[in-house]
């Protein structure tokens, strides 16, 4: 459990590095700062969600939730709406029971 939690800081802090890069990068291009913000946030949101802290059978958490309320928080509606739409895309893709409830969540 511990190893899981330490991934899951670990891809925050890539996350958070990787941001302020692309930012200071992209600035004289500001919608294609927005687009890269929002690839980044939902790829990096697809990899929490590659590795799932499991909390008992069948009851997982993943960084998902985290990453996208801060990329709605720091990169606005629609880096939050694009990280969410590859994140949404790649849960429905994972199929199972929990697909429908995953994607809303």
């Amino acid at each position: 459990m511990f190893l899981e939690l330490t991934k899951d800081l670990a891809l925050l802090l890539a996350l958070s590095q990787l941001y302020g890069y692309s930012r200071s990068l992209l600035r004289a291009y500001p919608r294609v700062e927005l687009i890269v913000a929002g690839l980044l946030f939902g790829c990096i949101s697809v990899v929490g969600m590659a590795m799932p802290l499991t909390l008992a059978p069948g009851v997982i958490f993943d960084a998902r939730a985290v990453v996208l309320s801060m990329a709605s928080l720091f990169g606005g509606p629609w880096v939050g709406g694009l990280a969410a739409g590859i994140a949404g895309t790649y849960r429905w893709s994972q199929g199972g029971a929990g697909a429908p409830m995953g994607v809303v969540i």
